[in-house]
């Protein structure tokens, strides 16, 4: 039986100087459990993990440490990684935190189950995403980065930005320090918030409306297989992620499997699971517009586990390779837990 650490980041004891936010915190509990519970399950791996002292894994199975101060949980993972045959990272993008985490790995000579550095680096600094994206024709929006010392949009305004627009961070994860700009004052609003945010910098895109949708890539690190899940649509409260309906059929469906895959044949790189964000927006020429690229566990995963009997952890992992994945035909719904 294999040792594996599965670190989520938010929920790991990184975080235990400052107040969980609440969001990342839902989503990423959420995920530790769900992926804790399949590896358990597959009867394959001894799961070790960490967890902030406020919060609780509810998992018996799994060697839990809990943690008191950042500091500790930083000599954990490090611990624990090296102690371990595998580790999983379930970490945000914003502040290269997942970028830190994975280089740190492959710098240890620890084995992992994520993309390589690269990859992670490309699809989590955004801007340089959208840079890449755009003379290989993928569909994504215009992507500009801002100086927040600035008092107006004025030049971006000139160079074709009107409003509204989203503006996020240039290494972000969700919602995060993300806003919908409609006028000057909401830019300044946003601007006195967060002129010294630990977020920066902040990129600008169109605003474009649409039905957020997402779909995942499984790539199987024992022998490189892919499986594609099935399109789903999010819900959002604003901007906040609520959940979503997999699976959800709609006219232009190929087209964001085209775009995903198009990704990946480009990016040998990548491993283990893969999550890409769309817009379908019916009244452009290009109605799937690719948003995102999640080199990551996403949060989606907690309703495609239930979309299949299939152990998804267990190929995500590489300890199952075998049997192809079959998934029910009944839509379903999923919620984050309050």
């Amino acid at each position: 039986m294999q040792s594996i650490l599965i670190s989520e980041f938010i929920c790991s004891g990184a975080l235990t100087g400052i107040s969980l936010p609440e969001s990342l915190a839902r989503e990423g509990l959420g995920m530790l459990r769900a992926v804790c519970a399949d590896a358990v399950n597959s009867s394959k791996f001894k799961v070790y993990t960490t967890i902030d002292h406020r919060l609780k894994l509810n998992i018996s199975e799994v060697h839990c440490t809990e943690v008191f101060s950042e500091d500790d949980e930083w000599l954990q993972f490090q611990k624990l990684a090296k102690l371990c045959d595998l580790t999983l990272v379930i970490a945000p993008e914003f502040n290269k935190i997942l970028l830190d985490r994975v280089q740190w790995l492959v710098d240890n000579n620890c084995r992992h189950c994520l993309s390589d550095p690269h990859f992670i680096e490309r699809t989590s600094n955004k801007l340089e995403f959208a840079n890449w994206a755009v003379p290989e024709d993928i569909p994504t929006p215009r992507t500009l980065r801002i100086d927040l010392h600035e008092i107006s949009l004025k030049h971006e305004h000139a160079m074709g930005f009107h409003y509204p627009l989203i503006i996020k961070p240039q290494w972000g994860a969700g919602a995060m320090a993300t806003a919908l700009l409609l006028s000057d004052e909401d830019f300044s609003q946003f601007r006195n918030e967060n002129l010294q945010s630990e977020y920066g910098p902040f990129l600008i895109q169109p605003y474009y409306e649409g039905i957020p949708l997402s779909l995942s890539c499984i790539r199987n690190p024992a022998n490189q297989s892919i499986t594609w899940t099935p399109l789903g649509r999010q819900e959002f409260n604003g901007l906040r992620y609520l959940g979503g309906t997999i699976s959800f059929a709609c006219e232009v469906e190929k087209s964001a499997f085209d775009i995903s895959e198009k990704v990946v044949r480009q990016h040998p790189g990548l491993n283990g699971w893969i999550g890409f964000d769309f817009l379908f927006c019916h009244d452009r020429d290009e109605p799937m517009v690719l948003l995102e690229v999640n080199p990551r566990l996403t949060t989606s995963y907690l309703g495609y586990r239930q979309l299949t009997q299939s152990n998804l952890a267990a190929i995500m992992l590489g300890c199952e390779s075998d049997s192809p994945i079959e998934w029910s035909n009944q839509p379903i719904q999923f919620r984050l837990e309050s």
